[in-house]
């Protein structure tokens, strides 16, 4: 009897959200990773999203980031490239760059790992003609951002990125902008300061953004401009 069956038989699996027994997640916290795609806009910048961040989403994003959960880092992964397969939509079939946005030291050698690259890692496997290149640093003290309101979360991380320059010599050595698109990438966005300063550490070294991706956004924020419509329903 293969050893997945043997544990599946001694461990029963339970819901990450509700903790009901049966499934890793249930049919009713499955539903807000199965919507269609939104598009909103962060300042001039479109941003693409599966999940609305609230209850049944918060528990996805607490396990993926801090027990290391293989499973909660699959749903976020695939959410993240249903996005950018929406995305692309507009960009055709040009090479994208994916670029995350930096965690502090402190927080990635206190877990062990970088929660958002092995996401990354993930996607660049499930898609073509990506590439993930972690251009941005951060280049001050920045404060964590858990508690923190909206209006602090933007002082904290004002000029917080710089871009890696010798990345970004070896990116303008091998970009041809008419045939490729630079996307910042997190997992979560819920003001929106950690993106507006991603662009705006970017544009600073004259790379220009295409898109912000996300698997989860956070409803009602006033920074972001909603449209009407909804892009496409995930495979």
């Amino acid at each position: 009897m293969p050893i997945e069956t043997i544990k599946s038989l001694v461990f029963p699996a339970s819901c990450l959200v509700c903790k009901t027994h049966g499934e890793k997640l249930c049919p009713l916290c499955k539903e807000p990773w199965q919507k269609l795609i939104t598009k909103v806009w962060l300042g001039d910048i479109p941003l693409f999203y599966q999940a609305n961040y609230d209850k049944l989403t918060m528990p996805i994003f607490l396990a993926a980031k801090e027990n290391n959960d293989y499973f909660a880092q699959d749903i976020i992964a695939k959410a993240i490239v249903d996005s950018i397969t929406a995305a692309k939509l507009k960009f055709s079939n040009q090479k994208l760059y994916l670029v995350p946005i930096p965690s502090r030291a402190a927080n990635e050698r206190k877990r062990g790992y970088s929660h958002l690259q092995k996401i990354l890692k993930k996607v660049s496997t499930i898609l073509n003609n990506v590439e993930v290149i972690s251009l941005l640093k951060i280049q001050k003290q920045i404060s964590d951002q858990t508690n923190l309101d909206a209006q602090t979360r933007y002082q904290n991380l004002h000029n917080a990125y710089r871009c890696d320059l010798k990345l970004k010599k070896f990116l303008f050595s091998r970009i041809n902008y008419s045939q490729s698109e630079v996307l910042i990438i997190d997992d979560l966005i819920t003001t929106g300061a950690s993106a507006s300063e991603a662009i705006r550490a970017l544009n600073a070294e004259k790379i220009k953004v295409s898109a912000v991706i996300c698997a989860a956004a956070t409803l009602g924020n006033d920074r972001l401009t909603y449209e009407p419509r909804k892009l496409r329903k995930p495979a």
